[in-house]
């Protein structure tokens, strides 16, 4: 078996690693630009304090230039001589100045972080301001005139290197946290790829989208040779599928996972994800979203034999949808030092296309010291500017503190909440210039809870739900991807990015694939078709099931609710949802492009969050020109309802026309009966 073992080895870096080296000899430099803040900061009390948190991974360093550009306004009332503001990182003090005149209305300051001060794992920026405009400290407390604002488009610059590269630091290079856009590779899947490769591709996609549960993965799948050209790429599929490796004798049911390092010759770099057969494939793909089991790996290339135990499978990503603390976010208790006013926020982004509902709270744990006056010290919690509950800090709360309060339902579709928690450490010292961090303290503590419960969702299902395709408290749960017989590249990457999307919300979906004509009746859970208007085959029994399909005439045969539609030449795609005709307790969801690369519409609007929320309804269409029409049966339905209070006034108007008309008629008859009276 060894040398079998060995034998497999040596053919994957011969299939890889033809006169190159198996490891990156240079270092790896990557840029980064990370925004700060979402929104303006205010300060307006004697002392404040921001706080900024970023990870930096194992293999990772510091090098070059790294330094936080900070841009701020501020009053002019200031007492410049008694007002200045720093820069703190990783708790040490690394610059200080004071507020002036000519800074007051674009102030810019740029502070180089010492590259001795970076830390593995999370790290910490600090500012902090002293504000006086003249009076003592008691009196800026509630001065209006007292404020600071730093600027959303303050940014830390951060160059960093990275050592080596290979399996100990997957999903790196292919998945790059630091970057507005963290895909950084291709995939590719054999020609006449089967179910079992594309199975191998989703749930990658599905793993990245845990680990990477904010920003759009704009995930690109290709299907054949791979490109020479293309940086980085991950192969999927078996070693028989595989072209250069011939039909070696090897025990069955083995994984395979390589790495290969090309970026001297500046190619990029090759991840295999393969095995001997579909049950090998599939324990590489599993061991691949096992960070232990990489960590453990010696070298580039793991032949993996057993199968991962439910004990070993990683643990799904915390802070989606559903019950998470700040530690889970990789927060440790945050200490708020210092007399009267401080601060700390902190950034938590809604999951793409979550809708969270009312009842999604957060539960603050804080400690504090006891020497705080308690008729004036209190915590008050800010939600995007808003405060939404208070609570005073005394001694019956001083060693374990709670404070529960709900996210204001104005909040809860925003992009992004800032969560600023503002201590007030009262303490009887008029107009001293002296913090007494000692004794003036309160701890916000790392098991403060935040829930983000479902919304509201209909008896039907609708595309706001896309692609949640399970109910609340169905964390887990088995879907069928339905694709064409032999899909095409922009197929595959739409079902990837699918895959990495629900992952981002949360779910947590073993991925059934059926490919071509024929439908699994017997999948009892959700459904998610994708391909193209002319395979009337496939969609013939869906027919009474989904708003829209297309005719014989270019056009398209709609639902009642469906108002309108154009013709297929201006529809770049339809996305559309409907009940499962398998399961009338879940969903059918379809998408449909109208020519070859249409689908790479649809694939544009779902990983772009701005767009993604326009997919609505039970019908959206995607004009070739980019524009997103959304069509729902409700609203039509509640259009087409009897107006009752519209129908009043008619009925009112009729009534009173036809009394002024009775009325006329009357008063005729009077007149000629009176004439004809008075003749002789």
């Amino acid at each position: 078996m060894s040398k079998r073992m060995i034998a497999l080895a040596m053919i994957i870096i011969m299939l890889l690693v033809p006169a190159r080296v198996l490891a990156s000899e240079a270092p790896r430099q990557e840029i980064s630009n990370l925004t700060i803040f979402s929104s303006d900061q205010l300060f307006k009390t004697p002392f404040n304090q921001a706080t900024y948190y970023f990870t930096l991974q194992p293999y990772f360093h510091a090098s070059g230039q790294c330094f936080l550009d900070l841009n701020y306004t501020h009053s002019s009332i200031l007492d410049y001589e008694a007002s200045n503001i720093s820069i703190l990182f990783n708790g040490i003090p690394i610059a200080s100045r004071k507020f002036s005149q000519e800074d007051a209305e674009n102030g810019s300051w740029r502070v180089d972080l010492p590259i001795g001060n970076f830390a593995q794992g999370i790290n910490q920026i600090q500012i902090a301001t002293k504000q006086n405009t003249g009076g003592s400290n008691n009196q800026d407390i509630d001065n209006t005139g007292n404020w600071v604002v730093l600027s959303p488009h303050s940014n830390l610059h951060l160059e960093l290197a990275a050592d080596t590269t290979g399996l100990s630091t997957y999903p790196y290079p292919f998945l790059n946290p630091f970057t507005q856009d963290p895909v950084h590779s291709t995939w590719y899947l054999p020609n006449n790829t089967n179910v079992d490769d594309i199975k191998s591709m989703l749930d990658t996609a599905a793993d990245w989208g845990s680990k990477e549960p904010y920003q759009p993965l704009k995930l690109n799948v290709k299907v054949g040779k791979v490109n020479s050209g293309d940086d980085n790429k991950i192969l999927f599929g078996q070693l028989k599928e595989l072209p250069g490796t011939g039909k070696p004798v090897l025990p069955p049911q083995v994984g395979v996972i390589s790495f290969n390092s090309n970026s001297p010759q500046g190619v990029g770099d090759t991840l295999l994800v393969s095995g001997t057969d579909p049950v090998g494939l599939s324990k590489a793909t599993a061991s691949l979203s096992n960070p232990d089991t990489l960590k453990q790996s010696k070298g580039n290339t793991l032949i993996v034999q057993n199968a991962l135990t439910p004990s070993q499978a990683q643990k799904q990503r915390i802070g989606l949808a559903g019950s998470y603390t700040l530690a889970d976010l990789g927060y440790s208790d945050i200490v708020l030092g210092g007399v009267f006013h401080q601060q700390t926020s902190i950034v938590l982004n809604r999951p793409l296309n979550w809708q969270p509902g009312s009842a999604s709270y957060i539960n603050v744990h804080f400690r504090h010291s006891v020497q705080l006056d308690p008729g004036k010290s209190a915590l008050t919690v800010y939600i995007n500017g808003i405060p939404v509950k208070s609570t005073s800090l005394d001694a019956n709360n001083a060693d374990n503190g709670e404070l529960h309060l709900n996210i204001p339902e104005s909040e809860l579709n925003k992009p992004t909440w800032t969560v600023n928690f503002s201590f007030m450490n009262y303490m009887n010292v008029n107009a001293s210039t002296n913090r007494y961090d000692e004794v003036a303290w309160s701890v916000l503590c790392a098991d403060t809870e935040i829930y983000l419960a479902p919304g509201a969702i209909n008896n039907s299902w609708g595309l706001a739900d896309f692609p949640t395709i399970s109910r609340p408290g169905q964390p887990s749960t088995q879907a069928t991807m339905w694709l064409s017989a032999q899909p095409d590249q922009e197929e595959l990457t739409l079902a990837a990015i699918i895959a990495a999307r629900a992952a981002q919300k949360g779910q947590k979906v073993d991925w059934h694939i059926v490919l071509g004509s024929e439908t699994k009746a017997e999948n009892n859970g959700p459904v998610i078709m994708l391909g193209y208007t002319q395979e009337k085959d496939r969609l013939a029994g869906l027919r009474k099931f989904i708003p829209a399909w297309p005719d014989q005439n270019g056009s398209y045969e709609v639902a009642p609710f469906v108002s309108f539609i154009p013709s297929q030449n201006n529809v770049a795609a339809l996305i559309e949802a409907a009940i499962s005709p398998w399961n009338k307790q879940q969903a059918l969801f379809v998408v449909l492009g109208t020519k070859a690369d249409s689908l790479s519409k649809a694939a544009e609007v779902l990983t772009s969050s701005k767009l993604a929320d326009q997919v609505n309804g039970q019908l959206t269409v995607i004009s070739a020109d980019g524009t997103i029409t959304a069509l729902t049966s409700s609203a039509e339905t509640k259009t087409n309802q009897p107006n009752i209070i519209q129908q009043k006034p008619i009925l009112g108007y009729a009534a009173i026309i036809g009394a002024v008309i009775l009325f006329m008629f009357f008063s005729l008859w009077l007149v000629r009966k009176r004439n004809k009276g008075g003749n002789p």
